[in-house]
């Protein structure tokens, strides 16, 4: 999926896997570039965009669960946060000395210039609610990143670009995220325009650079998720819901999800509450299965695993969230070592 692919791309890069987030890379180049736009919410191996949903009635999921679907009613679906996360992902891989865009810069200003046209439309959000569209916060925050890695990209590559736009229409949405999602009696961020309710894709502002992870907005952010997103007697804490269940189109109910809980580590970490991050982190390391693996979910009260198992955007939040915790661990001892040192020449 076009959403996931700056959290794969880096993960592959923090363990040393450079030809594969290369290819990788390639294989979103070459497969965005060919569809053109808008872009797509996931692509087949082969390029392939053809995912109709239907519903087989004839079977039943694991423990009985239904409807079992073939496909995805979600591919025809604007999630602006696509955009952000795709163009992350060529930034990523151009840093790292991969040369995999200069040939489609053309497709990739393309989708610069259609987050500058779009962003202020209602979209279906990172979790892919079949409901109305609405003003999510995190698709914002994701639009933003996309025109913010589009300007870097053209400057300093030196590829022909409406930068002084695209550095217009960046200013003009933070800006409004700023004035339009915030929940005032919290001074924290709301899940979308108007709702005074949080959602765990909130944890990926600091992440991916749209706030800072120490802005006491952010830091009042992360209580609230935890507070409102938390499950009640989780058998670890750490645990959280995505959102709560309401308006998003989708009957039934649904474990914790994992991912949320790594986001939740890095957070924490990018905020320099380093015991903390360390705490969830290990608590969700016992909730591993029998071998060794996550799902999409975690059953709250019992710990077992749900749904999609093994599912890869787990085990790449699990990594990030390990090299994160890493970094600011050592980046956070350097720092006091540095200060014990000039406090002692002072003596």
């Amino acid at each position: 999926m076009a959403s996931d692919a700056s959290f794969t791309v880096n993960a592959l890069y923090q363990l040393g896997c450079k030809r594969e987030a290369r290819r990788y890379g390639e294989w979103m180049c070459r497969t965005t570039a060919k569809h053109g736009l808008p872009l797509r919410v996931f692509y087949g191996i082969e390029g392939e965009t053809d995912f109709g949903e239907r519903e087989i009635d004839l079977a039943d999921g694991y423990l009985g669960s239904r409807p079992v679907r073939v496909g995805n009613g979600a591919e025809e679906q604007l999630q602006l946060d696509s955009y952000g996360e795709l163009l992350d992902c060529v930034t990523i891989c151009e840093l790292m000395g991969d040369e995999v865009i200069r040939k489609d810069w053309w497709h990739f200003r393309s989708l610069v210039d259609y987050v500058a046209e779009h962003w202020r439309e209602p979209d279906s959000g990172i979790w892919e609610v079949r409901d109305e569209p609405r003003h999510f916060t995190q698709s914002k925050a994701l639009a933003w990143v996309a025109l913010q890695r589009g300007l870097k990209l053209a400057k300093e590559l030196d590829l022909e670009a409406d930068t002084a736009r695209w550095a217009r229409e960046s200013e003009t949405l933070r800006a409004e995220v700023f004035e339009k999602a915030i929940i005032e009696e919290r001074g924290c961020f709301g899940r979308a325009y108007g709702e005074d309710v949080p959602d765990a894709s909130l944890l990926t502002l600091p992440l991916v650079g749209f706030v800072e992870g120490d802005d006491p907005r952010m830091a009042e952010t992360i209580e609230l998720i935890r507070e409102a997103l938390g499950p009640e007697g989780a058998v670890r804490e750490g645990l959280l819901y995505r959102y709560r269940q309401g308006r998003d189109g989708v009957p039934g109910g649904e474990g914790a999800f994992a991912i949320c809980s790594f986001w939740l580590v890095e957070a924490f970490a990018l905020a320099g509450q380093h015991e903390e991050a360390r705490r969830i982190f290990e608590n969700m390391l016992t909730l591993k299965g029998d071998l060794g693996l996550f799902s999409e979910e975690i059953d709250p009260g019992s710990g077992d695993q749900l749904g999609n198992f093994p599912q890869a955007f787990t085990h790449i939040g699990l990594i990030n969230a390990a090299v994160r915790l890493q970094q600011t661990e050592r980046r956070s001892q350097a720092i006091h070592n540095r200060e014990t040192a000039l406090a002692f020449m002072w003596f």
